[in-house]
């Protein structure tokens, strides 16, 4: 977890990140996992989505969605980003 009052120097470095490597789709796994981990769990989800429609070859990318929409309680859905990104993991 981060801890209380990190999260937001934490995104603000996940937006550095992301300016000096826009299209690299493990920064936006990872700050999707920031959000996660800040408890922004829907903030995560959408993050997450939008990078899977991105970069839809990437298995890291749906694995990270798979955590955030079972934390969100959305559990088919869930099992459905798991399986692409297993799916994905086979093809690449």
């Amino acid at each position: 977890m981060i801890q209380a009052g990190k999260l937001e120097p934490a995104l603000g470095r996940m937006d550095r990140a992301l300016a000096l490597a826009p299209n690299d789709p493990l920064m936006h796994a990872m700050y999707g996992e920031v959000l996660l981990h800040g408890r922004q769990v829907q903030a995560a989800v959408t993050r997450l989505q939008d990078a899977e429609r991105a970069f839809p070859d990437n298995p890291i990318v749906s694995a990270y969605l798979a955590q955030a929409l079972a934390a969100a309680g959305d559990r088919a859905a869930a099992e459905a980003a798991a399986r692409r990104a297993e799916a994905k993991a086979r093809q690449n």
